[in-house]
């Protein structure tokens, strides 16, 4: 089966369908010849099956790798962009128990780093051919809004490890830094802007998934992404459109940090989930190390990384006292009386700097 001339659709539709059934499947486990022959008939049938699938997965995504005609940079244009996405966030549901199919997902996901790379770096590409380019390669916000669709469609109630990865590689990657000639310290890289154009987009995005990036600030092996990943909507500085309208760094900061008709202070809950996880012991507290006070960390980071960021020291303050005066055990955490100290610091900051 020549798998690059089916229609993207049925290809799609196939990938699909592969990591589907892996979700529900075990890892083939490395044994020997000798042991192979001594494994129960089923369960050598069933390890069969799954190697087959991984075959079939490598078919499929063939083209979409290094020495084929990528889907980032050309191929069949939009129908290979869509398998592509398609591998990627499918790949989300079984990756985690497959260690084939998160090193394809890695290879994949590379690919599209690659190409980011390069448009941003090429100096000799025509307006025109970018323009063409543009339709055939994967974006930013292709990769951002196919992880919200496959959340609405499964019906999720929270984020995979692989859609925290996919997510943070669209909305936090960076453009690499201009030459700095003769200059011994190298430039940082800078986030990559939004596309004016995108704003609109990336707005809808952003309030389809804050919820969601809400919920795994508060899951250790995820908080550090997420936080980045709020961290770069809420200090977006990408121009603006001429009809105007609110920021996205505005509108994010406003869904997050205020009290929403309906919704209260969302800080607020997260604040009592974070500090209501309890540790290892049984016992509810914040202590001062371990993979339970992780999140608690990430968040004091992430809240007087934004007040430093875009001037939200008084705002972010009033909002922590409020939230202590509910809970007054959490209060008297030790990270959380660091973390109003930090803020008040920050607050007496802005009420000192010259006015605009």
């Amino acid at each position: 089966m020549n798998s690059p001339q089916q229609p993207a659709i049925v290809q799609s539709s196939l990938i699909a369908l592969i990591c589907s059934l892996l979700s529900g499947m075990d890892e083939p486990e490395q044994t020997s010849p000798a042991a192979a022959d001594q494994k129960d008939a089923s369960a050598a049938a069933s390890s069969q099956v799954v190697n087959k699938l991984y075959e079939f997965m490598h078919v499929l995504t063939s083209s979409k790798r290094s020495g084929g005609a990528t889907a980032a940079t050309g191929g069949s244009g939009g129908g290979d962009r869509s398998v592509l996405l398609a591998a990627l966030v499918n790949l989300t549901d079984c990756m985690d128990a497959h260690s084939r199919m998160s090193e394809l997902f890695h290879s994949l996901l590379k690919e599209v780093q690659s190409q980011w790379t390069t448009a941003a770096t090429s100096t000799s590409t025509s307006t025109a051919s970018a323009s063409a380019g543009s339709e055939q390669q994967i974006g930013r916000i292709h990769i951002a809004q196919s992880v919200a669709d496959h959340i609405a469609r499964h019906k999720l109630v929270s984020l995979h490890p692989g859609h925290v990865v996919l997510l943070e590689t669209a909305i936090t990657h960076t453009t690499p830094a201009p030459a700095t000639g003769d200059s011994k310290e190298p430039a940082e890289d800078e986030p990559a802007s939004f596309a004016v154009s995108e704003l609109p987009a990336w707005r809808a995005l952003f309030d389809r998934l804050y919820s969601f990036l809400l919920l795994e600030l508060c899951d250790a092996t995820s908080c550090q992404s997420v936080a980045a990943i709020l961290f770069r909507f809420v200090t977006d500085s990408s121009e603006q459109p001429a009809t105007g309208g609110e920021s996205l760094s505005k509108h994010a900061i406003r869904a997050l940090f205020s009290n929403v008709p309906g919704k209260g202070i969302l800080l607020h809950r997260v604040l009592l989930l974070i500090y209501r996880q309890t540790d290892s012991d049984g016992a509810t507290g914040s202590g001062s190390g371990g993979e339970d006070s992780q999140p608690r960390h990430v968040l004091s980071s992430f809240l007087t990384q934004i007040a430093a960021s875009v001037a939200l020291g008084t705002h972010l303050l009033g909002v922590l006292k409020d939230f202590a005066r509910e809970q007054p055990l959490i209060a008297n955490e030790p990270i959380f009386q660091k973390l109003i100290t930090d803020m008040t610091a920050l607050a007496a900051e802005e009420e000192a700097a010259p006015a605009n």
